[in-house]
């Protein structure tokens, strides 16, 4: 299901309306970048920070609503007394997340292989 949200004219937005509007938006981000790293187990931030920025510059390029697909947000240990964060992503920026952090994966490497394959067999 679409769903599709017109706000007119530049009043500033009602916060409930806004929350509203957030939590349909995150109703399809149902995957956390930080589970990737179980995935591959690779835990260098570093490769995580620059394949998200690489899956959202895809997004970016072919047009595709940014907003729809990451939201970053924060997690507080008040034990340790820090702050970091993680991803929301949906699962196509999931998947292009996997594919930029681990290309030497196994389990990546045949999700790239397949869609070569299936991407050459369409044309």
């Amino acid at each position: 299901m679409i769903y599709e949200i017109i706000n007119y004219g530049t009043v500033r937005t009602n916060p409930t309306f806004s929350r509203f509007e957030e939590a349909l938006r995150d109703k399809n981000l149902s995957y956390n970048a930080s589970n990737i790293i179980e995935i591959t187990g690779k835990d260098v931030s570093e490769d995580m920070s620059e394949a998200i920025s690489k899956a959202i510059q895809v997004c970016m390029n072919s047009g595709i609503p940014v907003e729809e697909h990451f939201r970053k947000y924060f997690i507080s240990d008040e034990n340790k007394h820090t702050l970091s964060h993680d991803w929301k992503l949906s699962k196509f920026a999931y998947t292009l997340v996997l594919l930029n952090k681990a290309p030497d994966h196994p389990y990546v490497s045949q999700l790239q292989a397949q869609m070569i394959k299936e991407f050459v067999d369409r044309h």
